[in-house]
């Protein structure tokens, strides 16, 4: 398929520890789409136990108005947010305005320390079936007693969540070396650059696909992007 995906970024100017400027914010835009990017998904982080909801969108609405008559022609993008999973986010009533535009899945990240067994599944198990939204668990390779243990792992997806792995992480070796048990029994949903500015934690997307073409071929990174333009395009 020619169409890319990049399901988590931190794009939008002001928000977080990503993009600190407009001009920042169209310049990582333009280098993804010179990597084949057409389709991406503004991700910035909101912290369940700093913020309200409310205000959280209000402030994301203004960012994405700073950008949005500037995008550029041939780029189709969608709000989201990534919510740092902790009890507050438990008061809400309704938590789907998190969620990516038009859809009901959510990006969570827990705390890094997080062994996702009884408290983390409970945690999932509330927001799925309490607030019927789908869970898509990102970065997972900075959870290290989650990459220690398959059998974790192995209930995450039982239980219905799509793991993410950042791109950069692919691209370099030795993380690479502890994700590939996991490429290899298909564990691996989606794929993305969680890229944050245009110094250190660039928009690349080059780098980690070729790895992953490298070793499995490109029909298996076709079936990444087609994951993600499932979660992309899905409807309520």
């Amino acid at each position: 398929m020619s169409d890319r995906y990049d399901i988590h970024t931190h794009i939008l100017p002001g928000m977080d520890d990503g993009s600190k400027s407009s001009e920042e914010s169209l310049k990582m835009i333009d280098k993804l789409l010179s990597q084949g990017v057409n389709n991406i998904i503004f991700t910035p982080h909101y912290y369940s136990d700093r913020e309200s909801i409310e205000s959280f969108i209000e402030r994301r609405t203004e960012a994405f108005a700073r950008i949005k008559n500037r995008l550029p022609s041939g780029v189709n993008v969608k709000l989201a947010s990534e919510v740092y999973v902790s009890d507050y986010l438990f008061n809400r009533e309704d938590i789907t305005p998190l969620c990516i535009d038009g859809n009901r899945f959510i990006l969570l990240e827990f705390p890094f320390y997080s062994s996702f067994h009884e408290r983390s599944l409970d945690q999932l198990r509330s927001i799925m079936y309490d607030y019927k939204v789908k869970p898509i668990l990102v970065h997972i390779e900075r959870y290290k007693k989650l990459l220690d243990s398959m059998g974790a792992i192995e209930r995450l997806v039982r239980l219905g969540c799509l793991l993410q792995v950042d791109l950069a992480a692919i691209g370099e070796p030795s993380t690479f070396r502890k994700l590939v048990k996991l490429f290899d029994k298909n564990l691996i949903s989606l794929v993305a650059t969680d890229c944050h500015n245009m110094t250190k934690r660039v928009p690349d997307f080059t780098t980690g696909t070729r790895v992953l073409n490298t070793r499995y071929g490109k029909h298996y990174f076709d079936r990444l992007m087609e994951n993600a333009k499932a979660v992309f395009d899905a409807k309520e």
